[in-house]
């Protein structure tokens, strides 16, 4: 009873400090969300993928894990080009407008401007690795028979090379988690209380984020070094997602993933290897284009020298994804999409490419 009186004291100017002092009310929100059970920062536990994105404040997410512009049913009502884009957060969005500001969305939007009827699924969510993705695409996303898969994936595999031991599952670096379930007293806290929620983020009682939960700590930054056999992982990943695609119908169009060869000093990017390691995954995926004989946007070639759009290692702005929109664009059309006989530039602004 004490604490639960000392609560009630508290709350009224908690609430009005923390509302004058302007700080976000997502934050407590979302942990209040875990601690009762329910998700945590737009993310929930999933049997086989560990975590995935939860239906709520994203009104564009499907009950199946994308994002697209419009409800997307697994039989086909009109004659579309489904596309699916597969990847994590650079994928997902990577910046403060969501899928407004993914490359996706902006693939989307040219092709609708040459009246092609993309209808696309952003199958991005943040800290996946090319393990999600494969177990994704094969066990949901195929059943959407998309006519087009396109793979960005790779920055998320490079923190698996960091610790001491590998294992080609990544079980050194994913562990399951469970959302809590908390008793009665302590749940009528944290439904009524905003400063019981801020006490308890305060004291670790909720953890911070999602990879608190879902990831292995990482070992002392001395010891971290890029384990050779991440590199051979991760391209069997992405060979295997290729050929489920395949297998079941699909053109595939692979493509590097940018990265910021202009790290900050003392940067994340620059301590890890980061550059290095997503050299290594961007050779791998030009190796089995030119292998399979796919075709390859390069958008790690094309942001090579624009470091003002990048917003940390790899995320970048709104602009850069539009830049590798037109990089990912025009592979699509070069790849067939122009044979479509559906295909009409507008006379004003061609192809909506620039070439």
């Amino acid at each position: 009873m004490l604490v639960l009186l000392f609560v009630v004291l508290l709350e009224p100017a908690f609430r009005l400090v923390y509302a004058i002092a302007g700080a976000p009310s997502d934050r407590l929100e979302d942990a209040a969300a875990f601690f009762l059970g329910k998700s945590l920062g737009g993310f929930e536990p999933s049997p086989y993928v560990g975590f995935r994105l939860v239906q709520g404040k994203d009104t564009l997410l499907r009950a199946d894990g994308f994002v697209s512009t419009k409800e997307v049913t697994k039989a086909r009502t009109e004659p579309t080009i489904r596309i699916a884009f597969i990847g994590a957060s650079t994928t997902q969005g990577g910046n403060e407008k969501a899928y407004f500001g993914s490359f996706p969305y902006f693939v989307e939007e040219m092709l609708h401007r040459n009246n092609l009827p993309a209808e696309v699924l952003n199958c991005g969510v943040s800290a996946w690795t090319s393990a999600e993705n494969l177990i994704n695409y094969e066990m949901n996303i195929e059943d959407y028979a998309p006519d087009w898969v396109v793979i960005h994936q790779g920055a998320n595999d490079c923190q698996t090379r960091l610790y001491k031991e590998f294992h080609s599952d990544y079980r050194h670096m994913r562990r399951a988690f469970a959302l809590p379930q908390p008793g009665r007293f302590h749940r009528f806290l944290v439904e009524h209380s905003k400063f019981y929620t801020w006490f308890l983020l305060r004291t670790n009682g909720i953890p911070n984020n999602l990879l608190d939960l879902a990831t292995q700590p990482l070992p002392p930054e001395k010891e971290w070094g890029l384990a050779p056999e991440g590199v051979a992982a991760f391209r069997r990943n992405t060979e295997n997602l290729f050929r489920i695609a395949v297998g079941g119908g699909a053109h595939v169009l692979l493509t590097t993933e940018s990265h910021n060869r202009r790290p900050k000093v003392g940067g994340e990017e620059a301590s890890h290897g980061m550059r290095k390691s997503m050299d290594q995954y961007n050779n791998a995926v030009r190796d089995i284009a030119r292998e399979q004989h796919v075709p390859l946007a390069d958008t790690e070639v094309a942001l090579d020298f624009h470091g003002e759009y990048f917003k940390d290692y790899v995320h970048v702005s709104v602009e850069g994804n539009q830049l590798k929109a037109q990089v990912i664009g025009r592979a699509l059309l070069d790849a067939g999409l122009r044979s479509d006989p559906r295909y009409r530039p507008d006379p004003k602004d061609g192809d909506g490419v620039d070439h």
